[in-house]
This record gives structure tokens, sequence and C-alpha cells, in this order.
């Protein structure tokens, strides 16, 4: 049995390493990925004063990557052009490179 360790985040490489740990959940996510997830945790630690503790298991649950719009549209059977249509109690959407996006879902 994989046991999971909760951390704080403290920079990005050690955010990384974390997934690097867990060959399992390090597979969903290319880097790329998990810079943005981490910059948005980043800025939620900064925005709400209150410390970010994470495991792989929480982000693999949490958060889901879309490669563009049209996959987000076929999932949820919606009909958004755009990311910043996207209005859904519940989720943050999280920005990548290119047309890809992360949604987090709470």
């Amino acid at each position: 049995m994989v046991q999971f360790k909760i951390v704080e985040i403290t920079n990005l490489d050690g955010f990384l390493l974390e997934f690097e740990k867990v060959p399992y959940y390090s597979k969903f996510f290319f880097k790329d990925e998990l810079e943005a997830i981490y910059s948005y945790l980043s800025d939620y630690e900064m925005d709400t004063g209150y410390n970010v503790l994470l495991s792989p298991e929480t982000i693999y649950q949490k958060f889901n990557v879309y490669n563009d719009i049209s996959v987000y549209n076929r999932q949820f059977g919606s009909n958004y052009e755009s990311l910043i249509d996207i209005r859904v109690p519940g989720q943050t959407i999280i920005p990548v490179k290119g047309k890809k996006f992360i949604v987090h879902s709470y």
C-alpha cells in the first residue's frame, strides 16, 4: 500500500518532487500543468493567508486537464466558446499553455 504524505507547499521544485515520488500520479500531469497548479495554489495562499497542504492523490482527484474547450464541452454537454465564459459553481479554471486548461473542482 502506498502511503500519501501531506506536505506544505514551499516552492515549485518541492511540489514537483512530491509527484516524482509517486509515479502513478505523476503520469497524469505534464510539467507545465503541474506548474500551473502550483501557481494557482501559491496565489490562493497569498490571497487567503492559509497554508495549502497537499498530496499527489488530492491533486489527482481535484484537478482535471483538458486539451481544449471542445473536450470540456463534450464532457459536460455545454457549448462554451472561451475559458472566460465558463462560470460553474464549484469549479475554477486554470489556463495552461496553448489551448490547454485545468479545472479545479471543489
